[in-house]
């Protein structure tokens, strides 16, 4: 029998959430730069224009410019000094560097997201797979990296596939915990003290723990349940 950790829907809608804002600030940005603000260029390049016509006459120059926006559907009010044909073009540029930064950020977590629903890993025996098809046994372990374990619950494990080196992400947040750190623990019972790095080892598996590892890691998860209705 099988032991299935599963993802962790409420960890991966964070990062749905978070790619979706970014992505709707980059869409908004879009509407700002390619609409929103080129459409106040025409009113604040005539009100510019017709400043130089009337130099030394502000009423004359409001008056030409009033009789022109009631001609053209703008507002009466000339165009302030934040809303200069520069400051507008400013304003135009960084629209473009908020896209970059909202697609940027944004468009990688939802396709994470999506690539990740429904994802698994699991451990048969002594192998441990991926719903990606990536898949090593215990004797193939080189080590087991705990850098990440601690304050981020990722492990790596280095192994060995024919010629290759190759690497197996264990993270215990984008997967159902207990049954994650429950892997990883029969995992490094069949490893040696030196194969487990930049970590200690988890608690040691007791004998009947050894014997069937999943059925009494089920008795844990229904114990936890039933405490906790």
């Amino acid at each position: 029998m099988a032991m299935r950790a599963e993802t962790n829907n409420a960890f991966l809608m964070k990062y749905l959430v978070i790619g979706l804002i970014c992505v709707g600030f980059g869409l908004y940005s879009v509407y700002d730069g390619f609409y929103a603000f080129p459409a106040e260029l025409p009113r604040a390049e005539a009100w510019e224009k017709i400043k130089k016509d009337f130099p030394d006459d502000d009423a004359a120059a409001d008056a030409q410019y009033k009789k022109m926006a009631e001609e053209k559907g703008w507002d009466i009010k000339h165009p302030g000094k934040d809303e200069s044909v520069e400051s507008i073009k400013n304003k135009i540029n960084w629209q473009f560097l908020f896209m970059a930064l909202g697609f940027g950020l944004g468009i990688p977590l939802v396709v994470w997201f999506l690539r990740s629903k429904g994802s698994w890993i699991e451990l048969d025996e002594e192998t441990i797979r991926s719903s990606s098809g990536s898949a090593f046994s215990f004797d193939q372990v080189i080590k087991f990296d705990k850098k990440k374990w601690d304050k981020k619950g990722i492990g790596v494990v280095h192994y060995r596939d024919g010629d290759a080196q190759k690497t197996f992400l264990i993270d215990d947040l984008k997967y159902e915990r207990k049954t994650t750190d429950e892997i990883v623990r029969i995992m490094e019972n069949s490893l040696k003290p030196e194969q487990i790095i930049n970590g200690a080892p988890e608690k040691k598996l007791t004998l009947a723990e050894l014997q069937n590892p999943v059925e009494t890691n089920c008795e844990t998860n229904s114990d936890s349940e039933a405490s906790n209705p």
